[in-house]
C-alpha cells in the first residue's frame, strides 16, 4: 500500500474543500479528512486525480444529497472493509439506477445557462437561453463541471457573436452616414458647378451686348466725309 505525507494529504483535502465551496457546500478540513480517509485507504492511499474525483463525488453525496452527481460515477473498490463511506454511497444508490446515465432536463440546462450568464454579466433573452441550452451536449461520462464549462464556452461564443453583430451594425451605420454625406457633397458640388456655368454664360451675353451697344454708339458719332 502506498504511503503519503501529511502535506500532500492536506493539499489534497484543501483542493476538495475548494471544489465543494464552488458548489456552495461548506465543509471543514477535519470533516473532509475523516470522511475520505477510509475511501482513500481502500484505493491504496493513492492521491490521484481519479481518486480526487471519486472523493469529491462522495463528499457531495454526503454533505449535499440533492446535488446533481452521476449515479455510478463513484468507483468502489472490490473489497472495502466495514461500513465505510463508499459502502454508505452504495446503499444510497438503488441497484436499478447504479448503471443508468444521468439525464439533465431542459429546465436544468436552462438554469445552468442563466446562472453562468449572470456570473459573466451577460443578459439573455428567453429565446437565447433556450437556444444555448439546447446546444449543451451532456454525455454519460460528463461531470457537472464539464456541463458548466461547456455552457461557459457557448456563452463566450454567443458574446463574441453579439459583439461581431454590433460591430457590423456600427460599420453599416457609418457607411450609410458617409454615403449620405457624399451624396450631399455631390449635390452641392453639382449645384455650384451649374451656378458657375450659368454665371459665365450670363457674363458672356452681357459682354456681347456691351460690345454691340458700343459699336452702335460709335457708328452714330461717325462724321461723314466732305464731298470733293
Amino acid at each position: 500500500m502506498a504511503e503519503f505525507n501529511g502535506t500532500e494529504f492536506n493539499n489534497f483535502t484543501k483542493r476538495l474543500q475548494s471544489a465543494l465551496k464552488r458548489r456552495n457546500i461548506s465543509v471543514s478540513l477535519s470533516q473532509i479528512k475523516e470522511s475520505i480517509s477510509p475511501l482513500i485507504a481502500s484505493y491504496g492511499n493513492q492521491l490521484t486525480e481519479e481518486v480526487q474525483h471519486i472523493c469529491l463525488d462522495a463528499l457531495i453525496r454526503k454533505f449535499q444529497p440533492t446535488a446533481l452527481v452521476e449515479p455510478g460515477s463513484v468507483l468502489l473498490p472490490p473489497e472495502a472493509g466495514g461500513d465505510t463511506l463508499s459502502e454508505s454511497l452504495r446503499k444510497r444508490t438503488p441497484e436499478s439506477e447504479t448503471n443508468l446515465p444521468v439525464q439533465i432536463t431542459q429546465q436544468q440546462k436552462n438554469e445552468i445557462v442563466v446562472t453562468k450568464a449572470a456570473e459573466m454579466g451577460i443578459v439573455l433573452a428567453e429565446s437565447d437561453i433556450i437556444a444555448i441550452a439546447s446546444q449543451l451536449d451532456y454525455q454519460v461520462d460528463s461531470s457537472i463541471e464539464d456541463v458548466i464549462a461547456e455552457a461557459e464556452a457557448l456563452l463566450i461564443a454567443y458574446a463574441d457573436h453579439v459583439k461581431q453583430q454590433s460591430k457590423q451594425k456600427v460599420t453599416a451605420m457609418i457607411n450609410r452616414v458617409y454615403s449620405h454625406v457624399g451624396n450631399n457633397n455631390t449635390e452641392v458640388s453639382q449645384h455650384l458647378s451649374e451656378g458657375l456655368q450659368q454665371f459665365a454664360s450670363d457674363l458672356g451675353v452681357s459682354q456681347q451686348d456691351f460690345k454691340r451697344q458700343a459699336r452702335q454708339a460709335l457708328s452714330r458719332l461717325r462724321i461723314p466725309a466732305n464731298p470733293a
